[in-house]
């Protein structure tokens, strides 16, 4: 039987996606025009033989076109609005019977969004078929938008759960005395990020004798230079995907304190290794993920002592109380998958 044919005109590539994109290519012949690896984030991947790919910096405009018509989809899906060359190209294959935009930007009120929805009729729809949205707060963006209910499509991000599973499973078996009281934060070191805000509350935290756990930090960014240096604080920069599973082993819970986050796909990540986590309300994913006293603590952001009782609330719980709130993680995770993902997909044709 002769496969589909589906074409992702996408942004930047990440282990989580082309994990999603392995499971689609089991059901679909599967073509990804991408950006090149971002400088900050220079991710490793080992690009699998069934997956087609092009990087975007290697085609003329002509050129790209010229291939994204010859590949003659079934399915295009975008990686939203704001690459010009993308939107081009997608005006040129209205004759592909299922065209996606995909969309992470919450609905705000804001100007520009107001704007954006204003000129949609014109600008967007008559292009795309489906908006693919990842949670309710950019559902709402899709109404506004003017795509229909039944052309909204939801779940749009995975994480790999099967790797982070694998680390639940190593994690499960520890008991109260091993575990390392230790506090991991995922992302860039960046003000939206409120890390600078995690900083000081952890340093507050750090001022009663009884608070003795660490803090370990994943990532790089613009504040990355201005770090605090202290004992009970690891600063271990940019860290390739792979890495991650043997680091997530010796941590006890994640902590997400971003002032703004349209999803944050970290979540589901650390859902799925098990960890109870702190998060503000400004994180998208909290609405899948999270839920506020059953497995971890939800949070206003910007708020330094929040964050610090929130801590405290982690480091005092019992070992029972620890490990509901691990299995609630690890259950809540099972909402989506990469499998979950590509039936998503498939659904479409």
């Amino acid at each position: 039987m002769k496969l589909a044919k589906i074409l992702f005109l996408h942004s930047e590539l990440a282990k989580y996606f082309i994990a999603s994109l392995k499971e689609l290519s089991k059901k679909a012949e599967v073509h990804v025009v991408h950006w090149p690896i971002n400088s900050e984030a220079p991710f490793k991947f080992d690009k699998d033989r069934e997956i087609n790919y092009y990087p975007k910096h290697e085609f003329t405009s002509e050129q790209l076109l010229a291939l994204c018509q010859d590949i003659s989809p079934d399915m295009v899906i975008v990686s939203g609005w704001r690459d010009k060359e993308y939107m081009s190209i997608i005006k040129e294959l209205v004759q592909v019977p299922v065209r996606v935009m995909s969309l992470d930007n919450p609905w705000a009120g804001k100007v520009k969004q107001r704007i954006w929805s204003a000129l949609s009729r014109k600008s967007l729809l008559p292009f795309f078929t489906h908006c693919w949205v990842a949670g309710e707060r950019q559902r709402t963006y899709a109404r506004k938008l003017g795509f229909k209910e039944n052309r909204i499509l939801d779940k749009l991000y995975s994480a790999d759960s099967e790797l982070f599973e694998r680390v639940n499973q190593i994690r499960v078996s520890k008991t109260t005395k091993e575990r390392a009281k230790r506090f991991v934060y995922i992302g860039r070191y960046s003000e939206e990020k409120g890390i600078d805000i995690l900083f000081d509350a952890f340093l507050d935290y750090s001022k009663k004798p009884e608070n003795d756990w660490e803090l370990w930090c994943l990532g790089t960014g613009p504040l990355f230079d201005q770090k605090p240096e202290h004992e009970r604080i690891k600063h271990f920069g940019f860290v390739q995907p792979e890495d991650m599973p043997k680091i997530l082993e010796e941590v006890d819970a994640f902590v997400l304190p971003s002032i703004f986050e349209p999803w944050g796909l970290v979540a589901h990540e650390m859902a799925a290794a098990g960890l109870p986590m702190i998060l503000t309300d400004k994180v998208g994913a909290t609405e899948e993920f999270l839920v506020d006293g059953k497995n971890g603590f939800l949070v206003v952001p910007g708020s330094k002592n929040e964050l610090r009782v929130a801590m405290e609330k982690i480091t005092q719980l019992s070992e029972k109380e620890y490990v509901e709130m691990s299995k609630v993680s690890s259950e809540l995770s099972k909402r989506q998958s990469p499998a979950i993902w590509a039936d998503n997909v498939m659904e479409l044709l």
